[in-house]
């Protein structure tokens, strides 16, 4: 009986959660995505929905990165990290040798200070190989002060990333240089949108030689969290949009300008497939041909079994992406390491357990 009152008084709960849901969920005409500074935002509005042109035939370049915390304390976080790319002529996978190495592998150091009351972050990297390491953004441009006053290292979580996140743009320039040639495209996961200082140096970098070599420089991004001036997410305010023009795949463009220096990125959306999801892009396109860029490749997104999803950015998300039983071996190696210098090791084991409960509860809790 009690169990009954207690469904019953769940489901009167779910039902006032959906009430809610609903009055928040309408969606309004002549939104616009929420700008951000330096940047230019467009109504969203039924004219900027465009059809697919017939396919180019070009060479299309993929590139992705993945990182996984080998050791983490409230103060450094070390990882262990991989970027990738892979080459597609429409759906068929290029596998000629190339020129640089498919893969590159360096392990990261990300150090916290507190100096004068600002959270000072410090990033070392140490390639695998040293072949890698030109591959590789430089450590003086791994290290910034936040702004913001603090008595915890808070934001580590958030630039643990930041190695990879430099170093997928610096391979992406020499992916741009040495294997590209005139109207390519290198298509990387994720927007372009920078979020650490020098941070764009790296993507002026690629958008330089994209410029120069007559290359387009493409971000897909898996996830969108933007909203509109409504308050209304972005993704679903085009999907509602997109019933009005009755096109069961599209691209849309454009949401958003901003620049950087002399270079103008276009923020779009695409569906490629009619199961598809709606996806953002961020693409820097140096003659406008924004929509012929797009089409090339669709046929990419054909065969994938994410539908509409290039199957070239889930190809290098699989090769880049760093599994648990790899970290468990560097962590092994690493603490075996440690345990040789006493000192650092009472300091090292001292700081993980401040912040290992959660890991320790969730291994025992099938033994529960």
């Amino acid at each position: 009986m009690l169990q009954i009152l207690g469904d019953l008084m769940r489901c009167k709960a779910l039902t006032k959660l959906v009430d809610y849901l609903k009055y928040k969920s309408n969606v309004d005409d002549g939104v616009r995505p929420l700008s951000r500074d330096k940047s230019k935002s467009f109504e969203i509005s039924t004219d900027k929905f465009h059809e697919f042109k017939a396919p180019k035939n070009c060479r299309i370049a993929f590139v992705d990165g993945g990182n996984q915390e080998i050791i983490g304390t409230p103060k450094i976080s070390i990882q262990f990290n991989r970027i990738c790319f892979s080459i597609f002529k429409g759906k068929e996978h290029e596998k000629r040798n190339s020129k640089i190495p498919r893969k590159i592998e360096f392990l990261s150091v990300t150090c916290a200070e507190l100096k004068n009351g600002e959270i000072h972050y410090e990033t070392k990297l140490f390639p695998l190989k040293e072949e890698y390491k030109r591959f590789l953004p430089h450590d003086e441009h791994l290290s910034f002060t936040s702004k913001k006053r603090a008595t915890t290292f808070h934001d580590l979580s958030r630039v643990e990333s930041i190695s990879r996140r430099f170093a997928e743009l610096s391979f992406s320039k020499y992916v741009l240089e040495k294997e590209l040639s005139k109207d390519d495209i290198l298509v990387k996961d994720g927007s372009l949108q920078v979020t650490f200082s020098k941070e764009d140096k790296y993507l002026e970098s690629c958008l330089d030689v994209a410029s120069k070599n007559n290359l387009y420089f493409l971000g897909i991004s898996k996830t969108c969290r933007r909203i509109t001036n409504s308050g209304v997410p972005l993704i679903r305010a085009l999907q509602h949009c997109s019933k009005k023009v009755g096109k069961k795949r599209w691209c849309y463009y454009p949401l958003e300008e901003y620049n950087l220096n002399n270079h103008k990125i276009t923020v779009g959306a695409v569906k490629f497939s009619p199961e598809s999801r709606i996806f953002r892009f961020d693409i820097y396109s140096p003659k406008s041909k924004i929509l012929e860029i797009l089409s090339a490749i669709v046929p990419n997104t054909q065969d994938s079994f994410i539908h509409g999803y290039p199957y070239g950015l889930v190809k290098v998300d699989s090769e880049a992406r760093v599994r648990k039983n790899e970290v468990e071996i560097f962590k092994a190696r690493l603490l075996q390491l440690i345990h040789k210098y006493g000192e650092l090791k009472e300091n090292i084991l001292a700081d993980m357990r401040a912040v290992d409960m959660h890991d320790i509860l969730d291994e025992n809790s099938l033994l529960w």
